[in-house]
């Protein structure tokens, strides 16, 4: 885990620093825990591969929110289902069931923020820690790299959104 800093201290991280999870099929990078900003905020910077999806689920104690740096994905919040796109931002409210998938041929790459903090340990309790010499970083690394250059087919995905 990083180095745990006390309220009202400055965090800087630089691109891929920040404690790596494993966890659904994606690469967690967690860029502030619950435990550095005091409590109000978690920001998480997340890679998933074509057809990366999480289950249907929901988050009792925080709100999430989420900016797409790159890709596309289909967001199911509640009943709603929304096809986002690099630049698209979507705020999901407590208490509201909610998945994504990864569409098209791109991995997606994305800022997660949980409020109040917190979520980060969720990923932590399901998921495997990641180093830079982890097989699975490394896999994903090079899975994003050789679908980018068009030299590998995406991954099917089991789970599908439905209204």
């Amino acid at each position: 885990m990083a180095e745990v800093a006390t309220r009202g201290q400055v965090i800087v991280r630089h691109g891929d620093e920040g404690d790596a999870i494993w966890a659904v099929g994606s690469l967690f990078m967690v860029k502030l825990a619950v435990e550095e900003s005091g409590g109000p905020l978690s920001v998480m910077q997340v890679a998933s591969l074509p057809g990366g999806a999480t289950p249907l689920h929901v988050h009792h104690t925080e709100a999430e929110a989420f900016y797409l740096l790159e890709g596309e994905m289909t967001y199911q919040a509640g009943e709603d289902v929304f096809e986002l796109r690099t630049g698209s931002f979507v705020y999901l409210p407590k208490d509201l069931p909610h998945r994504f998938r990864v569409r098209g041929t791109t991995p997606a790459k994305f800022l997660a923020f949980g409020t109040p903090g917190g979520v980060e340990h969720l990923y932590r309790e399901v998921g495997v820690p990641a180093t830079p010499h982890s097989g699975r970083v490394r896999t994903l690394a090079c899975r994003c790299a050789q679908v980018r250059a068009g030299v590998a087919r995406p991954a099917a995905s089991g789970v599908t959104l439905t209204k």
